[in-house]
């Protein structure tokens, strides 16, 4: 269908849309969309183990940034005393690490339909991941400045 904006300069259109009146209200038009049972509505990413390794670090670095701004919040971390702050981060993202790889593991067996297999491997990926990126990258950078 070609309309045109100018006289002899035609517009093309990809797609065309018609309105159809229904008797379906607004506020359940979505509703046949959602009984549809047996389609790839949630497919699965094309890289599992990379994926959950990702939400698990994420889940980690969100809940440290979050744990380090609530302390600041509440004055339990002095100004003066810069390395209290950076000491308190460290010790929150050790220990958010057994929640990192606790989401990871959970992700790996949804995915999975709760399949046990590799699971030791998704947690061994979440220590090692985040943390090997910042220690290659400090290091390089050690090592260009120094």
């Amino acid at each position: 269908m070609n309309y045109s904006l100018y006289q002899h300069e035609p517009i093309a259109f990809a797609y065309e849309v018609t309105f159809i009146e229904s008797d379906i209200k607004w506020s359940s038009r979505w509703n046949a969309y959602m009984k549809i049972e047996g389609a790839k509505v949630h497919c699965a990413p094309s890289n599992p183990s990379l994926f959950c390794v990702m939400v698990g670090n994420g889940v980690q670095i969100i809940g440290t940034a979050v744990v380090s701004i609530t302390f600041s919040a509440l004055g339990s971390t002095s100004p003066v005393s810069r390395s209290a702050l950076v000491t308190g981060m460290l010790i929150s993202h050790i220990f958010l690490g057994i929640l990192a790889g606790y989401i990871a593991v959970h992700r790996w067996r949804t995915i999975f339909s709760g399949d046990h297999n590799n699971w030791i491997s998704i947690s061994w990926k979440v220590a090692c991941f985040f943390p090997g990126i910042a220690f290659f990258i400090l290091s390089l950078l050690n090592f260009l400045l120094h």
